[in-house]
């Protein structure tokens, strides 16, 4: 049996372990929640190190799909830094989560392109973390809105094209991280209820919402009914806490752009390991193709779950999801 020891960048201290049949393995997954902080993160991982064949990290904020190439996210960096220390091979999840949304929006297309996304409203939470996502839906509706400025940037202002937000991202958004106009803004209660108030009527406006996964709560986690109440929404790790919220809140039908491979549902730092431990890869050799073999072998579908059994047409699920970290 081979283990997984995947650290939560997210706020908890709940671990717990499971086990997983993958392919052709058998998988231990140690999850551990490190209640967001870069020490506790590196001892966890130290801890692991030698007692694990592959160690992950989930709810890393992945690389922004627009804007400068310089623009890197600190809390990555310090990721890949600590992955310099270690002699498990390590996984971050990127290029799985990568791989699997691409697959899982072509398979879409294939299937249900025109009847799902033609001329809808989508609204992306975060369009420079989707913005490959966004620029695969330009073929059928140019209705995108982004609400990077508000959550990401503290001003009250959501895009409507993929040119404001390429604008926004090489000029606007730099600036704001330095200033950290974000955190000020919600220091302010004026501006911080307005912003709320501005990605509520964006939501609710909206027929499909795109939210990253690892800021699922953060982005979305104020909504009511009144806000997603019928929409289609499309994330990834579509843990059973997600699938509940969104159930309860009326969401008519949930996109997780990771296929389901496995019994329990994992992010994709999880996924990326067992893929990489299967095929006796690290980060550095694992290309597209063995995630995309380990997909043809484990004859994932795509993952459409309809909370209230509204089969529309496709490969669908109506699944509650398993264990996951958020």
């Amino acid at each position: 049996m081979k283990t997984i020891a995947a650290v939560d960048l997210k706020n908890g201290n709940k671990n717990h372990a499971f086990h997983e049949r993958f392919l052709e393995d058998d998988f231990q997954i140690i999850h551990i929640e490190t209640g967001g902080d870069m020490d506790s993160v590196a001892e966890a991982l130290e801890k692991w190190d030698a007692r694990a064949d592959v160690l992950a990290i989930e709810n890393l904020r992945f690389p922004f799909r627009t804007g400068p190439e310089t623009l890197h996210d600190q809390q990555e960096e310090k990721i890949n830094e600590l992955a310099g220390f270690f002699n498990a091979p390590f996984s971050t999840g990127c290029k799985t989560h990568a791989v699997c949304r691409k697959w899982t929006l072509d398979q879409i297309e294939k299937s249900v392109g025109d009847d799902l996304f033609g001329d809808a409203k989508i609204l992306f939470t975060s369009g420079m973390t989707d913005a490959d996502i966004a620029r695969n839906l330009l073929e059928y509706t140019d209705r995108l809105s982004f609400c990077d400025p508000v959550l990401s940037g503290g001003i009250p202002k959501i895009l409507h094209s993929m040119e404001d937000l390429r604008l926004y991202a090489e000029y606007i958004h730099p600036v704001s991280e330095k200033v950290q106009a974000k955190k000020w803004a919600q220091m302010t209660f004026f501006l911080d209820a307005c912003s709320s108030h501005i990605v509520s009527a964006g939501i609710k406006n909206a027929d499909i919402v795109v939210v990253p996964h690892y800021r699922f709560f953060e982005d979305i986690g104020h909504c009511g009914i009144d806000e997603l109440k019928g929409k289609i929404v499309m994330t990834a790790a579509v843990s059973s806490e997600k699938h509940n919220f969104l159930k309860k809140r009326g969401v008519r039908m949930i996109i997780d752009t990771i296929p389901k491979m496995t019994q329990n549902i994992v992010g994709p730092g999880v996924l990326e390991a067992m893929i990489m431990a299967s095929s006796a890869k690290n980060q550095q050799s694992l290309a597209d193709r063995h995630i995309e073999n380990a997909i043809n072998r484990a004859t994932a579908e795509p993952r459409m779950i309809f909370p209230f059994g509204n089969k529309t047409g496709g490969n669908t699920t109506q699944d509650s999801g398993g264990h996951s970290g958020r």
